[in-house]
C-alpha cells in the first residue's frame, strides 16, 4: 500500500471521507472510556500479553493461542491502555483504506465496501482488543503479494497473519489453490513451506504448555445439531441487521453472474468465503470469525451484486443496526443462549448494545484483568483447557 496514493484516494473520495469521519465518532467514546471490549476474550488477550511482558512466561489467551497479536498488546499496554486501543484502531483504519485502494470503485464496489465497513460487526470488531482484524490484513496482504509475483514478501505475511490467528491458514489454502490454477513454480510452494515452519514454530510454546497437540482443541464447539445451524444462520442475519440481511440476500440471489464467470482471483476469494463460513458452523459463537468472509465480498461486490437501489438501503439498514434494530428472536441468556423464544421487537442497535456492556465491564477493569491472569494460569497449569 503506498502513502502517497492512499492519502490521494482520501482527498479525492469525498465517500471514503465521510466513512473514516463516523468510525472516528464512534471511536471517541471508546478511547475516552478506554473500554477494550464486551468481551471476555479481550480481556484474556490483555492478560496474556501482560504475563508475557512481565514475567517472561507465553500463556495462550485460549486455544489455540494467539500469539503475535498477544505479545503486540501486552507491549503496547506498557505505554497505556488507550495507546492500545488507539494503535489498535489505527492499524484497522490502514486495513481499510488498503481495501479500498483495490477496489474498482464502481458505484456497487463502494457500496458494499462502506455496509462492511460500517457494519456493527465490524465496527465493535475494530474498537475492541480482538485479533479478527489485524489478523485478516495480512492475510489479504499475503493474497495481493502473490498476485503479483513478490513470494518472500507473501510467505512473511501469511505466516505473520497464522501467528496472529491459526485459523487464518485458510488464506494459505487459497493461496495455493491459485497458484496450483497459475501453475506457479516449486519455488513458491518452497516459500510456502517457509511459512508453514515459522508457523509451527511460533506455536510450538503453545504446544508445549498443552501438553501435546490438544492445545488445538477448541471451547464451546459441543452444541446440538439444531442449535448450531440456528446460532449459524440468526448471527449471520444480524451481520445487517434483519431488514437489511433480506435485501443483501435479495440483491445477491436476483443477480445474473453466475460462478462460472469467476476467473481465477474470483474463485480465490469465493474458497475464503467458503472455509471461513464452515469455520464458523465449527464455532458458531463471535460474528468476528465471518469478517475475512465478509471483506471477500468487496472484493467481488461488481459480480455478486446488482441493483443499486437495493444495495444503496442495504448500507443504510446495516448502518442504522448500530443504532436501532429488529430482533424475533430472544435468548435465555445473551451470546450464551441454550434456548430462544419467537418475540418481534424493536430494539437498541448492535454497537450501543456492545458500549453499555464494555463500560459494564470497565468499570471493575482491574479486577477483570486480573482474574483474567489467574483463569488462564489456571485454565493452563495442566495441559490446555480441553485436555
Amino acid at each position: 500500500m503506498k502513502f502517497k496514493s492512499t492519502i490521494q484516494d482520501i482527498k479525492q473520495n469525498k465517500d471514503l471521507q465521510i466513512n473514516l469521519l463516523l468510525q472516528v465518532i464512534l471511536f471517541i467514546p471508546i478511547l475516552v472510556t478506554s473500554s477494550i471490549g464486551s468481551d471476555w476474550d479481550s480481556y484474556a488477550v490483555l492478560a496474556s500479553g501482560k504475563i508475557y511482558i512481565t514475567e517472561g512466561l507465553y500463556i495462550p489467551s485460549r486455544p489455540p493461542g494467539f500469539p503475535i497479536y498477544e505479545i503486540l498488546i501486552g507491549a503496547l499496554y506498557v505505554i497505556s491502555i488507550e495507546f492500545v486501543l488507539l494503535t489498535n484502531f489505527i492499524l484497522n483504519i490502514l486495513f481499510l483504506l488498503f481495501v479500498y485502494s483495490k477496489l474498482s470503485k464502481t458505484t456497487i464496489s463502494k457500496i458494499i465496501f462502506h455496509t462492511i465497513f460500517l457494519s456493527s460487526v465490524y465496527l465493535v470488531a475494530s474498537f475492541s482488543i480482538i485479533d479478527y482484524i489485524l489478523g485478516a490484513f495480512f492475510g489479504f496482504l499475503a493474497v495481493e503479494y502473490l498476485k503479483n509475483d513478490r513470494y518472500l514478501l507473501a510467505s512473511i505475511s501469511i505466516f505473520i497473519s497464522c501467528g496472529i490467528r491459526l485459523s487464518n491458514l485458510i488464506f494459505l489454502i487459497a493461496m495455493l489453490y491459485f497458484c496450483l490454477m497459475n501453475k506457479k513454480e516449486l519455488k513458491v510452494y518452497l516459500f510456502f513451506i517457509f511459512s508453514l515452519f515459522l508457523t509451527a514454530a511460533i506455536y510450538l510454546p503453545s504446544y508445549q504448555i498443552g501438553g501435546g497437540l490438544c492445545f488445538l482443541n477448541l471451547t464451546n464447539i459441543d452444541h446440538n445439531g439444531i442449535d448450531r445451524v440456528g446460532r449459524f444462520v440468526y448471527k449471520q442475519l444480524q451481520i445487517f441487521g434483519i431488514i437489511g440481511s433480506v435485501l443483501f440476500l435479495y440483491s445477491l440471489f436476483t443477480n445474473k453472474t453466475r460462478f462460472r464467470d469467476f476467473n481465477v482471483n474470483d474463485k480465490t476469494y469465493l474458497i475464503i468465503i467458503i472455509l471461513f463460513e464452515l469455520s464458523f458452523f465449527r464455532l458458531p459463537t463471535e460474528k468476528g470469525h465471518l469478517l475475512p468472509a465478509l471483506f471477500c465480498l468487496v472484493f467481488l461486490s461488481d459480480k455478486l451484486f446488482s441493483k443499486s437501489l437495493v444495495v444503496y438501503c442495504l448500507l443504510i439498514f446495516t448502518l442504522l443496526s448500530n443504532f436501532l434494530t429488529i430482533e424475533f428472536l430472544t435468548p435465555d441468556t445473551p451470546n450464551h443462549a441454550t434456548t430462544a423464544n419467537f418475540n418481534i421487537k424493536i430494539t437498541q442497535g448492535y454497537y450501543l448494545q456492545d458500549y453499555e456492556q464494555r463500560l459494564l465491564k470497565m468499570e471493575n477493569f482491574d479486577n477483570y484483568l486480573q482474574v483474567g491472569i489467574n483463569n488462564i494460569k489456571s485454565d493452563w497449569s495442566n495441559g490446555g483447557p480441553n485436555c
